[in-house]
């Protein structure tokens, strides 16, 4: 039987920024074939318009990708035209330099956007070389390399002997190719060199990896992505002071923005209105100073009880509603209401339940908060998620929103 649970073999991408000389990427698969590591399957290049004339006209059209992998007796990796990718400007045009702040900030996301839809598929592996380009072309390849970087990838530098740097006609030691000038700036005819004896040596770079940190939504092909975003939310993790939360309940939604970047940088999220209720009860509680324990199935408190009348009258607040001190005559009103969805007949089942045993049971507390976190961690990283949302300090210890209460804002909304 023919076996179909085969794992295919995963494709090996050669990333490389360049800028006048493309010679770089002939000298990194020259430097991996004669370290015996992994060929790849495919070359791409980020350039800019003027690099992207030099890399097409050495590498195809003069042949000497061919004439690597012949003489190598390799596989000629995949590479054309659209392999060559040109660095767009702030307004998406392709262009020859970064010259404004905009330019740059456009040059670190299309240098973002291109390692994180490599490192989406599982099933590739990137080898990024940071040989050639300009300084900031550089810097933002090994930037998303430790953000986007997993395990199977790596990072590198292509290193050769000093009389070939520079040097036109060489692409990589080659043993077929005749003698090489080296001029001055003159023209005049210093030193022949043979193309073989240049050394080229790779460079393996230790970096970070951060992949699996980041929030979701930023490793995700297709998702907008900007540098100075994901950036900024990296750094509220380290910095919980600039965290600011709004509560919007007119809206339904929790706002979310780094103090640092000001309310324009807001991520709007949208719980559905059970979990909004939860949180609003954990932070009216901290507003209160009323201690939240984890629930104990096997003890039926006061304090259970207490935490239930809060709950529905925060659902009841999110719905709009007025205050009711019994729960039939909550739930009546919830039901009535025709705005009400996120399934909340069998929220309010699980509620009653709640209510008339008069405890909360563990899994469905747990499964609030869990929800919450999968909602924040979408957008950023687990730390911020940490800041916001109620956690244990400890056994026997009650839950704590760690983030300060003034950071918070709340947004009521308006009663019928």
């Amino acid at each position: 039987m023919k076996n179909t649970n085969i794992t295919p073999s995963p494709r090996r991408i050669l990333l490389s920024t360049a800028g006048a000389t493309p010679q770089i990427v002939t000298e990194t698969l020259y430097a991996i074939n004669k370290d015996g590591l992994p060929w790849p399957d495919e070359i791409r290049v980020i350039t800019t318009t003027t690099g992207a004339e030099k890399v097409r006209k050495g590498l195809l059209n003069d042949g000497h990708l061919d004439r690597l992998c012949t003489e190598l007796g390799r596989s000629r990796p995949a590479f054309d035209g659209d392999s060559i990718l040109i660095i767009p400007d702030a307004n998406g045009q392709k262009v020859d330099d970064a010259r404004s702040l905009a330019d740059h900030e456009a040059l670190g996301d299309f240098i973002m956007t291109q390692v994180r839809d490599i490192t989406a598929d599982s099933n590739t592996v990137l080898h990024a070389s940071l040989a050639g380009g300009r300084k900031t072309m550089t810097f933002y390849l090994g930037y998303a390399m430790s953000l986007f970087g997993r395990s199977q990838d790596m990072l590198s530098h292509v290193l050769v002997s000093e009389d070939f740097e520079n040097l036109p006609d060489f692409w990589y030691p080659s043993l077929l190719q005749g003698d090489l000038n080296k001029t001055s700036r003159t023209g005049e005819v210093v030193k022949i060199l043979k193309s073989a004896d240049a050394q080229v040596t790779l460079a393996q770079i230790p970096f970070m990896r951060m992949h699996q940190d980041l929030p979701k939504a930023m490793r995700e092909v297709g998702k907008s992505i900007r540098f100075t975003d994901l950036i900024l939310r990296m750094n509220m993790g380290n910095a919980p002071g600039s965290i600011r939360l709004r509560i919007d309940l007119p809206n339904q939604q929790l706002a979310i923005w780094s103090a640092e970047a000001g309310e324009k940088s807001q991520v709007l999220l949208s719980p559905n209105r059970l979990e909004l209720a939860f949180y609003m009860m954990c932070y009216r509680c901290a507003l209160d100073d009323f201690q939240v324990f984890r629930p104990n199935p096997q003890e039926k408190l006061d304090v259970d009880a207490e935490l239930l009348r809060r709950l529905w009258s925060e659902l009841l607040a999110v719905c709009g509603l007025q205050h009711e001190d019994e729960w039939p005559a909550a739930k009546s009103a919830i039901e009535r209401c025709t705005k009400i969805g996120d399934g909340i007949e069998r929220s309010l089942k699980k509620i009653d339940k709640m209510v008339s045993e008069k405890t909360i049971a563990t899994e469905w507390f747990d499964q609030r908060l869990n929800t919450l976190k999968t909602l924040i961690t979408e957008q950023f990283p687990q730390a911020v998620a940490d800041q916001i949302l109620p956690s244990l300090e400890g056994k026997n210890r009650p839950y704590r929103i760690r983030l300060p209460l003034e950071n918070i804002t709340l947004v009521e909304a308006k009663r019928v």
